[in-house]
């Protein structure tokens, strides 16, 4: 059964790029994608609940262990998932055979799936199509200060080659740099050829020829296009653009480079090359490569606004700290960006179906049972929520997979789901299924009460992120917390004081964000505990004046935590217990923080 059904899955792998691309034109072969798709989903959650289970099992005693596959329980989940795995492996089965409706391909390749009709989609041209460009103004003046003043004075033709990898937006820069108003008077003859990976030097002639004489001769003979073209460049100060070059073919390139430089271009003729290649550089570049880098932080974010809110469109509070904090992982690449939000603005819809849906209450919008994604937003108005919540609920139990809910408006609802991996609530639930929730991997709680996380944490083995914000009477984590071995960030944020964390915090190896530590005196407590940890980010260490001697502080390591951003460090009152407490100032210096701190703060010193 597992190797029919990994049969299937490979088949429809295969075929699904032409499907993608169908799919704009096609509702039918939509409606197909979004079957896999749930499909898909569906075969994630039970594999999920395998992984689970297998590690519940092995969690037992050592004892006991071996005796495990014997237990009632045991054997009613081998059953139940069995079973669903025929009912999975007859669904994908359905699925790969109605894609012969539609002709969709098995076999295709990246290359096979562009014929030659479609061969245009990756072909770029000189005119500039981006409304706003972000970030690269510095790069252009460089780039333009270098034709108009070293170019100009030299008395061969130059090759400047811009080297970055995809997606940094060389060939808009290229095109920014080509229509610039003081190269198109100096530069009076401009070319812009895209060469991708088919370095075909007999094709760049025939594109020379065309866009100097702008008709196409139709020379099939070598000897006669090279005439044609030095005819064209022949005493000319040009610009040409070879856009987009792969080829490392040195022997091509120097064919082309002796046949331009026959064709004796006067001073100051320059031909610019975009690669992402470095051995391309080497081969093709007389002057040193321009690199381009990846956007700063704050053009990535600029860019990232303007394509995913739009000029006019209201820029909600959730949405943007949603967007920021995608902008951290995903700072630097303008082609990142734009197919990022592309995905978030409303165009994220015709592809997206019914797979994304957000709830908002001036429109009463309910759920399709294809739902994935779903969040819920008040619409700024007056709304009575008691007739809206019986439908929503309703709906929510006829969803198959759903992976991620976000509550923006205080409803306190969370869907009756068992699969979700991802839930926001900005209050506490009005009851309690957090008990079905074992495939969690990021929990959100705002405004939730101490009493509502005791027995939480401890039922979600899966959980990676859990973040609490504006919790009152939140004195002390669950001890649970260190039983989740696949936690990797903790944040806490305007709570109250926090006075204890469960013993033992290091044994959660992949903890990559802990927005609090307060050092005890107990054991498993101390700074000694953040020894292994490879902390990021943000980190608030409080209660130092429980630290008992300089070697304990040492032992926190935190001279090896290069990922961690900011630091705060905070003293209270006295000792929590008797003993021989060295002076605070020896404590500091003991702890000796990375040099790549970004900001740093101290409180009660």
């Amino acid at each position: 059964m597992t190797k029919q059904l990994s049969s299937n899955l490979k088949a429809i792998r295969a075929i699904l790029r032409d499907a993608e691309r169908k799919q704009i034109t096609s509702y039918a072969v939509k409606d197909w994608l979004q079957k896999l798709t749930d499909a898909a989903y569906v075969f994630d959650d039970i594999l999920d609940e395998c992984s689970i289970h297998s590690t519940k099992m092995h969690s037992v005693d050592a004892h006991t262990s071996c005796l495990s596959r014997l237990q009632p329980k045991d054997i009613l989940f081998r059953f139940h998932i069995e079973k669903r795995m025929k009912d999975i492996t007859q669904r994908f089965h359905n699925i790969h055979e109605e894609r012969l409706t539609f002709e969709l391909r098995v076999g295709v390749t990246e290359k096979q799936t562009v014929n030659d009709d479609d061969d245009d989609w990756h072909q770029t041209s000189s005119v500039i199509t981006e409304p706003i460009f972000c970030g690269r103004d510095k790069d252009r003046e460089k780039i333009v200060k270098f034709l108009l003043e070293d170019a100009s004075n030299s008395e061969d033709f130059s090759i400047y080659p811009i080297v970055g990898m995809g997606g940094l937006g060389k060939t808009i820069l290229a095109k920014q740099v080509f229509n610039d108003h003081e190269i198109s008077k100096k530069f009076k003859l401009r070319i812009w050829i895209c060469v991708s990976e088919n370095f075909n030097v007999k094709r760049i002639l025939q594109s020379i020829i065309e866009c100097t004489i702008g008709q196409n001769p139709n020379l099939s003979d070598l000897e006669a296009r090279l005439k044609k073209v030095e005819e064209a460049l022949q005493n000319k100060r040009y610009l040409l653009v070879l856009d987009d070059v792969w080829n490392e073919n040195t022997e091509k390139w120097k064919e082309l480079k002796g046949m331009l430089e026959c064709a004796r271009g006067t001073k100051g003729a320059t031909i610019l090359v975009t690669t992402r290649l470095e051995e391309v550089v080497s081969i093709m570049g007389t002057h040193s490569a321009y690199r381009l880098k990846a956007l700063s932080e704050d053009d990535s974010w600029s860019l990232f606004k303007h394509h995913a809110f739009g000029p006019n469109r209201e820029e909600r509070e959730e949405f943007v700290t949603i967007g920021k904090e995608i902008m951290r992982k995903r700072v630097g690449s303008p082609l990142a960006i734009k197919t990022l939000t592309s995905r978030l603005h409303d165009e994220s819809e015709s592809i997206m179906g019914e797979e994304c849906v957000v709830i908002e209450t001036s429109s009463r919008t309910l759920l399709s049972a294809r739902v994935h994604y779903s969040s819920f937003l008040e619409s700024g108005i007056s709304f009575d929520l008691t007739d809206f919540k019986p439908g929503l609920i309703s709906t929510f139990k006829k969803v198959e997979s759903m992976r991620t809910f976000l509550d923006f408006g205080c409803t306190g609802m969370v869907p009756l789901n068992h699969y979700l991996r991802a839930l926001c609530l900005r209050s506490s639930p009005l009851f309690s299924p957090f008990k079905d929730l074992v495939h969690l991997r990021h929990l959100s709680l705002h405004f939730s009460l101490q009493r509502s996380l005791d027995n939480l944490i401890g039922q979600m083995p899966k959980l990676q992120i859990l973040k609490l914000t504006s919790c009152p009477f939140l004195e002390l984590l669950p001890k649970t917390l260190t039983q989740l071995q696949d936690l990797r960030h903790v944040m806490i944020d305007k709570c109250a004081s926090i006075v204890e964390l469960p013993p033992n915090i290091s044994k959660l190896r992949y903890l990559r964000t802990l927005g609090i530590f307060v050092s005890g005196s107990k054991p498993g407590c101390g700074l000694r505990e953040l020894h292994r940890l490879n902390l990021g980010g943000t980190l608030k260490i409080k209660g130092l004046e429980n630290v008992p001697n300089e070697r304990n502080a040492k032992q926190a390591n935190f001279i090896g935590k290069k990922d961690l951003n900011i630091l705060h460090l905070s003293l209270g009152g006295k000792a929590n217990s008797e003993g021989n407490y060295v002076s605070v100032e020896r404590v500091l210096e003991a702890l000796e923080p990375p040099s790549t701190l970004k900001s740093f703060g101290m409180n009660g010193y």
